[in-house]
């Protein structure tokens, strides 16, 4: 029997090198579960020469999207934060489409390890109540996804795992640093700057306060470490240029980026999946809270990773740091997700492979 066609539909193919990562997980599982996945990415330049792509980058896309979509078997959608309008308000309509797209063609799909943040917009809203059903199985990566889903939906998800850290631990020698990602605030005016997104100068200079104290508290040196170049190393240039302390400025590829995050001895982090790399590499964090999300996983975890906001004082973000380095070094006793958490992800797969093959 020819293996099913699994469309991945997620935000896939962009700068971010945590959406790469999740793309690459879920595409693991649906390859581990015997089926062949394909990513619908706004880029396909942007995959490994033999990766199976369908490229959906604007509303003109559709059309194709829909013939290609004919040719598989089923759809993914997800992993990662695509239920959310705090990026902007044509974020939801664009990734819905997809799924819409799979309706109409009455393709089979799943949710997986799903982000759920703050749906603002009445539109929005009624755009995931019209879309968002008959869906073989939905799983949420945290219980705040779940909690907003559900008030959403009327429906209660299965909480699961964002795919990354369903990833096994990944073993980075420490070194005496502290590694800083930091990213715009979601403000629409800061994000449509592009290669010169950065805070305003009161933030840069209240970031690398806190950067100075931290480095000094805890003796480490600073190394910033971009999850997405056209906005975090611009930021990072202006952070580092009003340290006292020396800084180096890595900009890693995908492969890299998880041991890049873990190298240190502690992370101060506005990305998600820097957070992410912190519990996979064993190494405590002061998370920044931009997002809901960030409180969601912190929340799971427990003390290793400490939640501040971006607009804290130096001090707060500094005394965050040292409860942060306090915790214990042993990554097994850090993350603190249930098996069955990553195993409901991989049942999700099993389940829509098996209504494929009737």
């Amino acid at each position: 029997m020819t293996a099913p066609r699994v469309a991945i539909c997620g935000w896939i193919g962009s700068t971010n090198l945590g959406d790469e990562l999740i793309a690459d997980s879920v595409a693991g599982l649906i390859d581990d579960a015997g089926a062949r996945p394909t990513l619908v990415t706004i880029d396909p330049d942007r995959h490994p020469a033999g990766t199976s792509t369908i490229r959906h980058a604007k509303a003109r896309d559709t059309l194709r999207l829909a013939h290609q979509l004919a040719g598989h078997d089923g759809l993914v959608f997800g992993g990662g934060g695509l239920i959310q309008d705090e990026t902007g308000p044509l974020n939801l309509p664009f990734h819905l489409t997809r799924l819409a797209v799979g309706r109409i063609l009455q393709r089979p799909w799943i949710g997986l390890g799903l982000g759920v943040g703050e749906v603002r917009r009445r539109s929005g809203r009624a755009l995931v109540r019209a879309f968002f059903r008959g869906a073989v199985a939905v799983t949420v990566r945290d219980a705040g996804s779940a909690d907003r889903l559900a008030s959403l939906t009327g429906r209660r998800p299965q909480l699961g795992i964002d795919p990354v850290l369903a990833r096994p631990s990944v073993s980075a020698t420490s070194k005496p640093e502290l590694v800083v990602s930091l990213r715009p605030i979601n403000d629409h005016k800061q994000r449509r700057l592009a290669d010169n997104a950065a805070p305003d100068p009161a933030t840069v200079a209240r970031w690398a306060a806190a950067i100075d104290q931290i480095a000094t508290e805890q003796q480490l040196s600073v190394r910033f470490v971009s999850w997405d170049d056209s906005f975090d190393h611009a930021i990072h240039q202006r952070v580092a240029g009003e340290l006292a302390h020396p800084a180096t400025l890595d900009r890693p590829q995908a492969a890299r980026v998880v041991e890049a995050m873990g190298t240190g001895r502690l992370v101060l982090t506005m990305r998600y999946h820097g957070a992410v790399s912190a519990l996979l590499t064993g190494r405590p964090a002061v998370v920044l809270d931009y997002s809901p999300k960030m409180a969601d996983l912190v929340e799971e975890v427990g003390s290793v990773l400490q939640l501040t906001a971006p607009t804290a004082a130096p001090s707060v973000i500094a005394a965050a740091a040292a409860e942060a380095a306090a915790t214990t070094a042993d990554p097994a006793a850090r993350v603190r997700f249930p098996a069955e958490r990553a195993a409901a992800n991989r049942e999700a797969v099993v389940a829509l492979l098996t209504q494929i093959r009737g």
